[in-house]
């Protein structure tokens, strides 16, 4: 009743027919990751009336409400961090899951230290010193595929999510993920010129085949949400555990390569700079032992899947 009255309560949003019983859940099941949502703002947003927010629901009401006003987001995105009391708080039980702590997951104090040590990493020299190293090549291979097989059909979206995926890798992770190779095995199926598009889902790298099972749903998962227990998912759900185990190995695989790395002058990425990053204490604006202030290896193995999954989805956007 709680959960009914909640979603009738907030009917006056606008935003796509959203039935109580089962919602908008099986296009969000069905579809690219986000692609709904964006066929839904784009909809919201033809209405000449301004709307700062976007409202849709998945299994039994359960309704996500979207901010689309620009001044109500900078409200949410600059409110004043607190190590204890947060104004808006994080409630993601499935993104917790998937990455851990990440900056985008993490609360309080711990997302005040993993902000003060992240935020180098992503200034303007820096980032455009990595992509001037990696991006030429990256896309000349990428020409050099599509030249050769000129007035074939492509499926774009794929193929970019692909070169993205790659990019993402060397400038965030010192890692080779070789979404570009099936963009090259794509080109050598010279006997489907129907074949359009690549999977990069099914990929032999281990953190991407672990990432994509892990996000992909599962009949157990649905029932836990369904009976609003869908916190316990990493405990009791076999495929959940096994896939977060398989994800955590192959992230801690990549830091251990990029450690080895790091010595190199040559090569250089937003994880090995997060290997030597230093803060000051949120308080005292003083350095603290390195114990406090260097993220452990949990702590980067978390941000490095964080950066991953929002890396990846947004640039390929």
């Amino acid at each position: 009743l709680r959960k009914y009255l909640r979603w009738r309560a907030l009917l006056h949003i606008p935003g796509p027919k959203s039935p109580f019983l089962f919602g908008r859940f099986f296009e969000i099941r069905n579809e690219p990751f986000m692609a709904p949502q964006m066929r839904w703002w784009k909809t919201v947003m033809s209405n000449p009336k301004e709307v700062p927010l976007m409202r849709f629901s998945q299994l039994l009401g359960k309704t996500d409400v979207f901010l689309l006003d620009p001044d109500i987001i900078r409200q949410v995105m600059t409110a004043r961090a607190s190590k204890d009391n947060p104004r808006f708080y994080k409630r993601g039980y499935f993104m917790k899951n998937l990455v851990g702590e990440g900056l985008v997951t993490a609360e309080g104090s711990k997302w005040i230290k993993h902000r003060k040590l992240v935020q180098p990493a992503f200034s303007v020299g820096f980032l455009k010193q990595c992509c001037d190293q990696w991006i030429p090549c990256k896309v000349q291979t990428f020409v050099d595929v599509w030249s050769s097989q000129a007035g074939r059909p492509i499926d774009l979206s794929s193929h970019l999510q692909a070169l993205t995926l790659d990019v993402l890798g060397e400038v965030g992770f010192s890692h080779d993920f070789g979404a570009l190779q099936e963009v090259e095995k794509w080109a050598q199926l010279q006997d489907d010129v129907s074949q359009t598009e690549i999977a990069t889902g099914e990929m032999s790298d281990p953190l991407i085949q672990s990432l994509t099972q892990l996000i992909k749903p599962n009949a157990l998962r649905v029932v836990l949400f369904v009976l609003g227990l869908f916190s316990l998912d990493a405990k009791a759900n076999p495929n959940t555990v096994r896939a977060i185990k398989e994800l955590n190995k192959a992230a801690e695989g990549i830091l251990e390569n990029a450690k080895m790395k790091s010595s190199s002058l040559h090569s250089k990425s937003i994880l090995q700079l997060l290997l030597t990053a230093r803060g000051e204490d949120a308080d005292s604006k003083t350095t603290t032992s390195e114990e406090q202030q260097q993220l452990d290896d949990v702590e980067l193995r978390d941000e490095l899947k964080t950066f991953l999954l929002a890396g990846h989805e947004t640039v390929s956007a």
